[in-house]
C-alpha cells in the first residue's frame, strides 16, 4: 500500500511539473524579476529593460492635426500627419491613403512622406502629405493608412475630414448677374477715385 501511495505521490508531482512546462512557454523580464508566460513575446531580450508584451514588440500611433480642414481651390496644402513609435525597436513606416468618396478632384501627394525613415522608440515624427482640391466639394475624407516596414501586418490609420469651405470663385462659375455686379462695383470705385482727385 505504501508503494502505491509513493507511486501516486511521485506521479502527481511529475504530472504537475509537466503541466507547468506546457502552460509557461518562456520566461521574460529584467534580472531578478523574470516571470513565465504561455504566449506573447519577450521584447529587448537580454537587456536590463527586457519586458513581455501580449502581441508584439512593435507598436505605433498615428494621428492627424487638425482633424478637419478647409482647402483653397487648387492649392497644394500640407497636412500634419504624426507617427509615434511606441514599440521597443527602431522602425520605419509606409504611408498610403484612401479617399471617401473616391473623388478624382482630390489629389493626395505623398512625395517625401513615405517611407518615413527610421523612427526611434518613443520618437514622434511629423510628416507633411499635401492635398489639393480641384473643385468645390461639400465634404470628403482622406484616410491615411500606415504600415510598419518591420512587421507589415501591423497597420493603423488616421482620418482627415475635408469640410465644405468658401472656395475662390473662377470666372467660369460666375453667372451673368454676378459679373454685372462686379463691373458696376469697379465702375463706382473708379468714379469715386476720379472725384476725389479732381
Amino acid at each position: 500500500m505504501k508503494k502505491i501511495m509513493y507511486f501516486l505521490f511521485a506521479f502527481s508531482i511529475i504530472s504537475f511539473n509537466l503541466m507547468s512546462l506546457v502552460i509557461s512557454a518562456f520566461c521574460c523580464g529584467p534580472p531578478g524579476q523574470r516571470r513565465c508566460y504561455a504566449s506573447g513575446v519577450c521584447c529587448l531580450q537580454g537587456t536590463a529593460d527586457e519586458y513581455w508584451h501580449p502581441v508584439s514588440c512593435r507598436d505605433f500611433n498615428v494621428w492627424v492635426r487638425p482633424e478637419r480642414m478647409m482647402f483653397t481651390l487648387a492649392a497644394k496644402t500640407p497636412v500634419n500627419l504624426y507617427v509615434e513609435n511606441k514599440g521597443a525597436y527602431t522602425d520605419s513606416y509606409i504611408v498610403d491613403y484612401e479617399k471617401i468618396p473616391n473623388d478624382p478632384n482630390i489629389i493626395v501627394d505623398l512625395a517625401g512622406v513615405t517611407p518615413t525613415g527610421s523612427i526611434a522608440p518613443g520618437e514622434i515624427k511629423k510628416l507633411y502629405p499635401r492635398i489639393a482640391v480641384l473643385s468645390t466639394i461639400t465634404s470628403a475624407d482622406v484616410i491615411f493608412i500606415v504600415n510598419s516596414t518591420q512587421e507589415p501586418t501591423l497597420q493603423k490609420s488616421a482620418t482627415l475630414h475635408i469640410i465644405e469651405s468658401d472656395y475662390p470663385v473662377s470666372l467660369s462659375e460666375l453667372n451673368l448677374l454676378g459679373l454685372i455686379e462686379i463691373l458696376v462695383l469697379v465702375g463706382v470705385i473708379y468714379f469715386l477715385i476720379l472725384i476725389k482727385k479732381g
